[in-house]
């Protein structure tokens, strides 16, 4: 069995979804909570991103992956219908997932009821007639959000505070808590536990600490599997379109697969499409340019 760890102080570096979401549960839990961030505000990294997609994951066995996404999912709706402004902040729009190859396929035995989470749509146009993306994927609990919305929601959490501008360095473990330390040595925030939230900057971190520290001994071999993602991202406001022809060539909902178009979403100046795709950093020889 686990030990349970009573509430204490705890040091989440990072101010995007991740860091934000740790530090929103650790403190509905009763921990006080120092976020720290390097940038002059939260969200300047990934998560600043005008717009995302909430989507299951789905495999041929439904492995631990996509059960655990399909939680994922559902507690992320709940926080959205929380937090967020309907129709303004996310909707629960329902996602199409385009199949490449005939991947991903839903499980052989997959049963009626949990076609309420994901089903095949052999022809899209099923869904909309003005959407001809081929054969795909129909997640009905699918939805859009835009991320910077929810990571300022769950900073608010009374019992989290933020410091931004606070550039990490170093991580030492000392008279049994760790010290957060910058570039100068000096101990900007410290407490029981602390969560690496910051992306590729963990790395730095931890092969850092494991030089000086033998309390991540086992570590190493872990850090080596850790690459860095990238992406692209394009977008165009529509406040000079006529209403009556707008998105008249857009499906009417989120389509993914290799990439992702979210249509109509609501912008300071009307509405906007948005357009974007990921890929392994240029770094990596395994980098593949075909989902660019």
């Amino acid at each position: 069995p686990v030990a349970l760890v009573p509430p204490g102080k705890c040091v989440v570096i990072g101010a995007g979804l991740a860091g934000a979401s740790v530090a929103a549960a650790l403190a509905r839990r009763g921990w006080q909570v120092q976020v720290l961030d390097q940038a002059d505000a939260p969200s300047e990294g990934a998560s600043g991103l005008p717009v995302g997609l909430v989507v299951p994951h789905v495999s041929r066995d439904d492995c631990v992956l996509s059960r655990l996404s399909r939680a994922g999912v559902r507690m992320m709706l709940q926080q959205a219908q929380t937090h967020l402004r309907l129709a303004q902040d996310w909707a629960p729009s329902g996602v199409l997932e385009r199949q490449i190859d005939g991947e991903p396929q839903l499980p052989a035995q997959w049963p009626t009821a949990a076609e309420t989470w994901s089903r095949g749509m052999p022809d899209a146009g099923s869904v909309s007639t003005n959407c001809s993306v081929g054969p795909g994927l129909w997640h009905p609990h699918g939805a859009w959000i835009k991320p910077a919305e929810l990571v300022k929601a769950w900073l608010e959490q009374h019992g989290s505070t933020l410091r931004s501008g606070a550039k990490v360095a170093a991580l030492r473990h000392q008279g049994g808590e760790w010290k957060v330390l910058d570039a100068a040595n000096a101990c900007i925030a410290s407490g029981d536990q602390v969560v690496l939230a910051n992306a590729s900057g963990a790395f730095k971190l931890l092969s850092e600490l494991q030089q000086t520290s033998h309390t991540i001994d086992g570590l190493r071999p872990n850090l080596l599997k850790i690459q860095e993602m990238r992406g692209l991202l394009t977008w165009s406001g529509d406040s000079d379109v006529e209403p009556s022809t707008k998105y008249q060539s857009f499906p009417a909902f989120p389509v993914n697969g290799s990439a992702s178009l979210i249509p109509a979403i609501p912008v300071a100046r009307g509405t906007a499409w948005f357009m974007g795709s990921s890929y392994q950093d240029a770094t990596e020889p395994e980098r593949s340019d075909a989902d660019n």
